[in-house]
């Protein structure tokens, strides 16, 4: 079974430990890389945009995007929209407030063409 390759008795990392960037990477890379890739900028054939787009979401918008799947414009996003309504609605404010600005960092980082 998996859990008997985990070390139970290896260090822990605390996330609540930390405020802003460094929680919202934590959790990024808990949650979303499994549709936008280990690096966030998306999946090569376009299925899933890269997450430096959340430098135009403002945080509000980003809440209603998490909360409803709801983007900014309001058009409809199906499998965002239902990732958002049966995980996301299970983030605190603060996960989503520390999500929200470590994605805010990807514009600046973003490869250049």
């Amino acid at each position: 079974m998996a859990a008997d390759l985990i070390d139970h008795d290896a260090e822990r990392i605390d996330p609540t430990m930390y405020d802003g960037a460094p929680s919202g990477h934590y959790l990024s890379m808990t949650v979303c890389t499994e549709c936008h890739g280990d690096n966030l900028r998306g999946s090569p054939d376009g299925w899933s945009p890269t997450l430096a787009i959340v430098v135009s979401y403002s945080l509000e918008e980003f809440r209603k995007l998490m909360r409803e799947g709801v983007p900014t414009g309001g058009r409809e996003l199906d499998v965002m929209n239902k990732v958002a309504l049966s995980r996301f609605t299970n983030f605190s404010d603060s996960e989503i407030d520390n999500l929200h600005a470590y994605l805010q960092t990807l514009a600046a980082t973003a490869p250049k063409p």
